[in-house]
């Protein structure tokens, strides 16, 4: 499989690079073992270091500022939190890379599809002895069991969740003739109707729904499960069987290969080319996360006052009221190399809990917690329209079935399909032809 190779080549790797580390929040790079690594002496002060691609990134410098001097506050007498990391680009493969030399940090944040790699390499620690019963009772048992390994070890703590929802162009709807769609009928029956405005003002063709499709990002693929779940189809089931090639599937990419068909949806965008085409006010339906109503911004000559013209709502299912969409999991993990793990647990407990996701709320960055009071106490009663829209579909969201070496594969895989679909490639054998890949990608 392709990321076997790819631990493969991180141990390669190793033996050609004098070093490979994180940068701390000053940009330097750390060439040797992280400091929080180093036995602490009863009552001696403990480093923990933490990685992150936000300690890197300007958008969150503000926000992770806050939240570390809320940590010195409540623990500063006793424990410090180091911050290091890359971009997002490169954090896995250099995580892979220190696992492999056991040069980790203490603490990182990673996405919940990147854990199987990780694992592959036996260089997580079993965090939940170093969790209170109370958090980890916060967090209910269904939340844990992805991340929990077949002896009980808790492998990785959630972090936060960023539930997918759909945003709509309230002028285009209106234009139609359409209202709010309450079942995934009701939204390809508005996509049409939008789509035959035909062009704007300015010449420029009006979409419907649009789906990513550009073949060249992570996400294309798992992006249309929400289309998947609405036509009652699956990706796995319960006993682990790749379940791909099913009559509710087949509907689903029956139709997915109408949107692009049809003009409904264009052909060929990534996820920021199809924000960009929503920011302009040219595409009426579009699933993503609620943090990217700041591209929307950015990106429309409007600017704030865009955000008037747009709304939000969960993204339908079959039914009314049912709604089918994912949340991106990031999760906290502890690396075996780290010599402090009590301290590595209060920094993993701190920044999953109550005063961290407010700090994020403050801040807007749209991330929402796994902890049952945690959502009760910061998220009841939201006056943001997005917001309410976002912590209504999170109540539904499911988790990627990530936990899996082939699942990044299968990304791929799913990627090159709708790649295929959108050129008029038959759906049926296109469907055939990905059970089969995905099939020999789980060893099934």
């Amino acid at each position: 499989m392709k990321k076997m190779l790819a631990l493969l080549l991180v141990v390669m790797m190793i033996l050609s690079m004098a070093a490979c580390g994180s940068k701390n929040a000053a940009g330097n790079t750390e060439t040797k073992a992280p400091a929080g690594n180093a036995p602490a002496a009863s009552g001696e002060k403990v480093t923990i270091n933490f990685d992150s691609w936000s300690n890197v990134d300007s958008g969150w410098t503000d926000c992770y500022t806050a939240i570390y001097e809320e940590f010195h506050k409540q623990y500063g007498d006793t424990i410090t939190i180091n911050p290091v990391g890359n971009s997002y680009a490169d954090t896995l493969s250099t995580l892979l890379l220190q696992a492999s030399a056991g040069n980790t940090p203490d603490v990182a944040m990673v996405k919940a599809e990147w854990l199987p790699q990780l694992m592959e390499l036996d260089c997580l620690a079993d965090i939940k002895p170093y969790i209170s019963e109370e958090a980890l009772a916060d967090y209910g048992e269904a939340s844990l069991s992805s991340y929990t390994t077949a002896d009980g070890s808790l492998v990785a703590l959630p972090y936060f969740g960023q539930p997918y929802a759909m945003f709509y162009n309230k002028t285009l709807l209106e234009k139609a003739g359409v209202s709010v769609p309450t079942t995934f009928d009701e939204l390809l029956e508005a996509s049409a109707k939008v789509a035959a405005l035909g062009n704007d003002e300015n010449g420029n063709k009006i979409y419907g729904l649009g789906l990513v499709n550009s073949g060249l990002e992570v996400a294309e693929g798992y992006n249309i499960f929400p289309w998947l779940w609405a036509r009652g189809g699956e990706f796995i089931d319960a006993d682990g069987k790749i379940v791909l090639n099913s009559d509710a599937n087949l509907k689903a990419f029956t139709e997915i290969q109408e949107l692009y068909t049809s003009g409904q949806s264009p052909v060929g965008l990534s996820f920021k080319e199809m924000r960009n085409l929503f920011a302009s006010g040219n595409l009426a339906f579009f699933w993503d996360l609620e943090s990217q109503t700041a591209s929307f911004v950015q990106a429309s000559s409007k600017g704030e006052a865009f955000l008037d013209e747009i709304g939000a709502f969960p993204i339908p299912g079959a039914t009314a009221g049912q709604s089918v969409g994912y949340v991106s999991d990031v999760v906290l993990v502890v690396f075996k190399s780290c010599k402090n793990m009590e301290a590595a647990g209060v920094v993993a407990e701190f920044l999953g809990g109550e005063d961290t996701i407010q700090i994020m709320f403050d801040y807007g960055k749209g991330k929402m917690s796994s902890r049952t009071s945690v959502m009760d106490h910061i998220f009841a009663n939201v006056e943001s329209e997005f917001t309410a829209a976002y912590v209504e579909a999170m109540k539904q969201c499911r988790s990627l079935p990530a936990m899996d070496m082939g699942f990044a594969d299968a990304d791929e895989a799913i990627t090159d399909a709708v790649a295929r679909l959108a050129t008029g490639a038959d759906a049926a054998t296109v469907l055939a032809d990905l059970d089969a890949e995905v099939r020999e990608l789980y060893g099934q």
